[in-house]
């Protein structure tokens, strides 16, 4: 049986207009299932990160458009200013 406990935190409310328009988008059933995914997205990436492994998004040709280095955490991160 798995056990939960309830964790609660503030957050700006661009960040709650920025979960549910991710909610809608997605057709999540709660707020919280948007952070599951996210927590899990952010341990496979950091995962393939530890492995030196590039994180990127390709097009339809199989063309780089765009990589993600996890540099975006910590106190120097960009996400500090943009969110």
């Amino acid at each position: 049986m798995k056990k939960y406990q309830r964790v609660q935190f503030r957050v700006p409310a661009q960040w709650v207009e920025l979960i549910d328009t991710i909610s809608v988008q997605t057709g999540a059933n709660s707020r919280s299932e948007i952070l599951k995914a996210a927590l899990i997205a952010l341990d496979w990436m950091i995962t393939h990160e530890e492995k030196n492994h590039r994180i990127a998004a390709v097009d339809e040709n199989d063309d780089v458009v765009e990589t993600l280095r996890l540099t975006l955490l910590g106190k120097n991160s960009p996400l500090q200013t943009k969110y």
